[in-house]
């Protein structure tokens, strides 16, 4: 009698899980509407690797529906510090911004973020490094929208934590703007 061997498979399925992307700086918190308008809005960058990263001659833009408008340009010299020291924050305002929290480290002339935009960062090659955006449309939003807050800001977690995905990334809270100096 000839013996029969037979090969079982098993398969295993995981539950799916969301993916943590290794970026160095990215946009931690955004505040796009405000009850003073222009003079509540701000972009605050942050260094979330142990290392210093230069982020000179960097651009951050403001996506208006489908255009991506340049808001201006990192100086020369601007070096974030290592996640959890004191620098690891760059705070981006416009020139109305009148919030006593934190004095911006930049600011431009223009309003910066429309609640149905989204803002992004590039490198001195204008690659992506990172952004957010409020509407399904915006070419800064990541996979889905983050929610616009009622005059507030939306924030990463105490980690910076970025998926790549708005929707999961930010959270609406109260604003808390840190620039490189807090």
């Amino acid at each position: 009698m000839a013996a029969h061997w037979y090969a079982a498979a098993m398969i295993l399925v995981a539950a799916p899980t969301t993916a943590v992307l290794s970026k160095p700086v990215v946009v931690d918190q955004v505040a796009p509407v405000g009850p003073t308008g222009a003079a509540s809005e701000f972009v605050q960058l942050r260094n979330v690797s142990a290392e210093p990263v230069d982020i000179s001659n960097w651009h951050l833009s403001a996506c208006v529906g489908k255009r991506i408008q340049t808001l201006g340009t990192m100086p020369l010299g601007t070096v974030l510090a290592p996640k959890g020291q004191q620098g690891q924050y760059f705070l981006v305002a416009s020139s109305y911004y009148d919030n006593q929290l934190a004095t911006p480290d930049l600011d431009f002339q223009a309003g910066l973020v429309p609640a149905n935009g989204g803002v992004r960062l590039t490198d001195v090659q204008l690659t992506t490094v990172d952004s957010v955006g409020f509407a399904p449309e915006s070419p800064c939003t990541e996979v889905a929208p983050a929610t616009v807050p009622p005059y507030g800001a939306v924030r990463r977690d105490a980690n910076g934590t970025d998926t790549g995905d708005n929707a999961v990334d930010f959270t609406s809270r109260p604003p808390e703007p840190h620039n490189s100096l807090g």
